[in-house]
């Protein structure tokens, strides 16, 4: 993934500025979401063990952020464009722009959905709480991996027959840097490896719950 970057960056003409931008917009969104408790309708706290003798440790909140604080905070990476910039590209010793700074952080996490017919709903009597009214897929060059997302969606939104003006969120899996991603995506809450898929929908269906938002429309990356 990250030897793809200069494909995408080079073909849109992304100064590194702009990624580093939107890093910080992610951050402050997936920070800004913790504290107004916007997450906890889709966490379910869990004890973990941290050895012997000692009790378990509640796990109730994404520690993605309280470690992206941590990090970045001291040295002011958070509110200062400019000290992300002295961060060294991850990929690309010359021209590269991903950093640790704007790209997502590996992290564990885990998500679950049960997807059924709307007549399984209706026999079990289970609450439903999002129905999928279309999909699609795309493709395109490896190195034009990170911008397939933006081929896949007009087709899925034509398949359910909607228009942009329908939507009121999406959820994009940016593992690389209004209505997108409005609770912080990956580079904030982090990149969980076979999980990104669930975690997104999750995460769209809170911001459905707590707006009563019109039709969302998730988009997730060739990754998960």
């Amino acid at each position: 993934m990250g030897q793809g970057e200069g494909g995408s960056v080079g073909l849109l003409l992304l100064p590194a500025w702009a990624e580093d931008a939107f890093a910080i917009q992610s951050n402050e969104c997936g920070i800004a979401a913790r504290d107004s408790s916007a997450f906890v309708w889709e966490i379910v706290p869990i004890e973990v063990p941290v050895g012997r003798g000692k009790p378990p440790v509640l796990i109730e909140k994404d520690e993605s952020l309280d470690k992206m604080i941590v990090s970045l905070m001291p040295c002011n990476f958070l509110c200062d464009p400019a000290k992300l910039k002295k961060l060294r590209p991850s990929f690309k010793e010359n021209g590269g722009t991903v950093t640790a700074g704007n790209a997502s952080s590996i992290s564990d996490g885990a998500a679950a959905l049960v997807l059924v017919s709307g007549q399984k709903a209706q026999e079990l009597g289970l609450q439903v709480l999002a129905r999928i009214r279309g999909y699609a897929d795309a493709a395109q060059a490896p190195e034009l991996f990170t911008t397939t997302p933006a081929l896949a969606k007009p087709k899925a939104m034509a398949n359910a027959g909607l228009e942009s003006s329908h939507v009121d969120f999406y959820e994009i899996n940016e593992a690389f840097s209004e209505k997108i991603n409005v609770h912080g995506g990956a580079v904030s809450l982090g990149h969980p490896l076979g999980c990104s898929g669930a975690r997104i929908l999750v995460t769209l269906l809170g911001c459905v719950n707590r707006n009563l938002g019109n039709p969302a429309n998730p988009s997730f990356d060739i990754d998960t």
